[in-house]
C-alpha cells in the first residue's frame, strides 16, 4: 500500500513510500525497479526509522538530493537517489543516457 506519493514540479519523477504485504517499507520512484529500505538509510546513531525516512525524503524535494536518470532510446530504465554523483557519472551503458538532476528539475553541475 503507498502511504506517501510526491510528483516533481515538471512531472517527471514520482517518489512513493510504500508498505508492502510482510511489513517492509520501500523508497523508490514509481518509474523504476531502484528502492531503498529505511533501515538501510545514513543515519546518526538513535535516530529511528521514521526520522531518517522523513531526512532522506526531506533531502531529496528540497533538491539537496542528486538523481540519477538513466535512459535507452529515450525510454527510462532506472531513476535512483545517486549517493556519489562524481562517481556514479559514468553509471551507464555505451547505448544508454544518464541525466543527473535536482527534485526541482535543475540539472546537477559539479
Amino acid at each position: 500500500m503507498i502511504i506517501e506519493r510526491h510528483v516533481s514540479p515538471d512531472g517527471v519523477l514520482t517518489f512513493v513510500v510504500e508498505h508492502v504485504d510482510d511489513g517492509v517499507t520501500l523508497l523508490g520512484f514509481e518509474e523504476s525497479a531502484w528502492h531503498t529500505h529505511p533501515n538501510l538509510l545514513d543515519r546518526e546513531d538513535g535516530v529511528t526509522d521514521e526520522a531518517a525516512t522523513s531526512a532522506y525524503i526531506d533531502r531529496l524535494l528540497r533538491s539537496v538530493s542528486v538523481v540519477g536518470i538513466r535512459r535507452k532510446g529515450g525510454v527510462i530504465v532506472e531513476i535512483w537517489i545517486m549517493d556519489d554523483p562524481m562517481f556514479e557519472a559514468d553509471a551507464h551503458a555505451d547505448d544508454e543516457t544518464l541525466e543527473m538532476r535536482y527534485w526541482n528539475g535543475r540539472p546537477w553541475s559539479i
